[in-house]
């Protein structure tokens, strides 16, 4: 099958992320951005010690269940909600469940003066399960969440020899027990097209005036800001959310909410302009010949940001041919986010892949907010 990377793609995926990027970082929306009081989980708030911006950043992550742990991480623009049909059931199989909002996003704090990647999220996965988790965990990102998850999975390798050559091989460290990558990002942002050596140079030569264009409005204050107000709607974010699900009915009052709720904060806007305009950094082809654990890739079908017939998708379905024992690849009729799309098509994969790894230890109490 061709890729589906032409112009076409290029130019519609960056109208959309334009116009939700614009939604979530606006600064106020005509639907209230208000949560649900109560949901199945508890959430939490931490500080967190950086040491590649040598700051203290406030964190937030919600937990639920009992047992093994597992380690959920949200893509783009998302948080810990994005998660809500997927926390309850892997904490009912008998799981621990840990779900981030990664520096920059939710309800993390979104700091303006520190370099964003996929490596520095990944410090952050690391240095939450050498914190809080201390066991063999499975890795879930959807996404920038399941490029985070590689390269944490890389990092763990590298913090391993790191402290074998300074001679506390037997201290604590985070281990990562298995991956699953639900439509895995390219890289942090779509700008990796421009150093894709599948794409013809013609395309690569053609693309990269509208990435400049882009950046240059996300860098311009003024213009960024404008920009999001033409685009600050309800109705605006609930048409780009139809258009990424497949499921319409899951489109709901509830996930709008979660989109718009971030825009509470002001650095906000400033901070997704920064992702969107970095470099795109380390990619998943990069990663995978350091990451010797099982993983699990599940690919929406339908997926326009991450096609199964693209780059990323190709080299996943490359990887289950040639290394089966450990790479398993499962493509189902979703979209691009394909744990709130379809939960159940999802779960049937996830479920089963945990269990192969972890041992499911249901709570002896009543209830599952943990």
């Amino acid at each position: 099958m061709a890729p589906a990377l032409g112009m076409e793609y290029i130019l519609s995926s960056f109208a959309i992320l334009l116009m939700q990027f614009a939604e979530i970082c606006r600064g106020g929306a005509t639907l209230v951005p208000t949560m649900p009081a109560l949901r199945p989980w508890t959430t939490h708030r931490y500080q967190w010690a950086c040491r590649s911006t040598g700051r203290e950043h406030m964190l937030t992550y919600a937990t639920a269940g009992c047992g093994e742990p597992v380690v959920l991480l949200h893509g783009f623009g998302g948080s810990v909600d994005y998660w809500r049909a997927t926390i309850p059931p892997i904490a009912a199989a008998g799981y621990k469940v840990y779900a981030l909002d990664m520096l920059g996003f939710g309800s993390s704090d979104k700091p303006t003066d520190v370099r964003y990647s996929a490596e520095l999220w990944a410090e952050l996965t690391l240095d939450f399960l050498d914190e809080f988790v201390q066991r063999p965990a499975v890795l879930v990102g959807n996404s920038l969440g399941s490029l985070v998850a590689l390269s944490a999975a890389a990092g763990c390798v590298a913090r391993r020899a790191s402290d074998a050559e300074g001679g506390d091989a037997g201290g604590a460290r985070p281990v990562v027990g298995a991956l699953a990558l639900l439509n895995c990002a390219g890289g942090m942002n779509s700008k990796f097209v421009l150093t894709d050596p599948e794409r013809p140079r013609w395309q690569r030569a053609l693309s990269a005036p509208i990435f400049a264009l882009i950046d240059w409005v996300l860098t311009t204050p003024a213009l960024r800001d404008r920009a999001f107000r033409a685009y600050a709607s309800e109705s605006t974010v609930r048409s780009i959310l139809l258009s990424v699900y497949t499921r319409k009915e899951r489109v709901d009052d509830e996930l709008v909410r979660a989109i718009l709720a971030p825009a509470a904060d002001p650095a906000a806007a400033e901070v997704f302009g920064a992702i969107l305009t970095g470099e795109p950094g380390v990619q998943p082809r990069e990663l995978v010949s350091r990451v010797r654990v099982p993983i699990l890739a599940i690919w929406g079908e339908r997926d326009t940001f991450t096609p199964l017939d693209g780059p990323t998708g190709r080299l996943f379905a490359q990887l289950a041919r040639e290394r089966p024992a450990s790479v398993a690849m499962r493509v189902i009729d979703a979209g691009h986010v394909p744990h709130d799309d379809d939960p159940a098509a999802v779960l049937a994969e996830l479920l089963p892949f945990l269990a192969a790894h972890l041992k499911p230890q249901p709570c002896k109490t009543v209830g599952l907010r943990v």
